[in-house]
């Protein structure tokens, strides 16, 4: 069975309230992760069957109205995005770091979506939200050419205003890499 995500992200945290009843009580599947998140804006990721989380999703959407701040549907997320949500993998980046910063949840789940799709790369590191002002971010690495295209199709994915910028580094320092991404034994200092 395909797994299917979706991500809807609210101006407002009261109105996240009836949103999510109405997500949950609509079909069967799992509220992954709701919360607020900086600034003041509200995060709701449902995870499960294509079916179940497509209905969710519509019936969240009805309910968001004018506090709509962006949202996606993914009804065969690729595994590594919601892996690397959960916590980055242990490791280190090989090859080209491809980063992506955007003003939006999830236009970041839609972006790393695309790019693990389009070129063999591997997610590295998302952060949703929290602690850097609403924002989100998520880097990948391989090839330098994959990791080029992998920015090509998430920057193309992100949507209309939500890019903050797109970065790459051919060779990043690996010190530099394991402490601003949290990756291997030591975490970030943030």
């Amino acid at each position: 069975m395909s797994e299917a995500l979706a991500v809807v992200e609210l101006a407002s945290i009261a109105r996240a309230f009836p949103v999510t009843d109405a997500m949950i009580k609509r079909a069967q599947c799992d509220l992954w992760r709701v919360g607020p998140i900086s600034p003041g804006k509200f995060l709701i990721i449902l995870r499960g069957g294509v079916a179940e989380v497509d209905e969710s999703y519509r019936a969240g959407l009805d309910v968001a109205g004018d506090m709509l701040v962006d949202y996606v549907f993914l009804p065969q997320v690729d595994p590594s995005v919601p892996a690397v949500m959960r916590a980055a993998p242990a490791g280190i980046v090989v090859g080209a770091l491809g980063i992506v910063e955007t003003s939006s949840c999830a236009a970041t789940v839609r972006a790393a979506d695309c790019a693990v799709k389009a070129a063999e790369v591997e997610l590295v590191h998302m952060q949703l939200g929290r602690g850097i002002g609403g924002k989100a971010v998520f880097a990948f690495s391989g090839a330098l050419h994959d990791v080029q295209a992998g920015l090509e199709a998430a920057i193309d994915a992100v949507g209309e205003g939500f890019l903050v910028t797109a970065e790459q580094i051919a060779a990043p320092h690996g010190a530099m890499t394991l402490k601003m991404l949290g990756l291997g034994s030591e975490a970030p200092d943030y």
